[in-house]
């Protein structure tokens, strides 16, 4: 079994195509996996996505089928 490769906030944020200020934030507050090495923070990018995706609402759930009614 081959160890996944952990990612710095800004690796992270690159991929995201997100700023690293915007990562730290989301690991700040819990809501994407990270772990601390050191002084260091990295992520786990396939488990950052999938927290991000769960964390979606879909549309359906907010109103319907996306129309508004006025």
């Amino acid at each position: 079994m081959q160890a996944k490769a952990l990612l710095s906030l800004s690796e992270c944020a690159r991929a995201l195509g997100v700023s690293e200020r915007t990562v730290r934030r989301l690991v700040s507050s819990g809501r994407v996996p990270a772990y601390r090495v050191g002084a260091q923070w990295r992520l786990d990018l396939d488990e950052v996505r999938e927290a991000l995706r769960s964390a979606v609402i879909p549309s359906s759930v907010e109103g319907g089928s996306g129309s508004s009614s006025r």
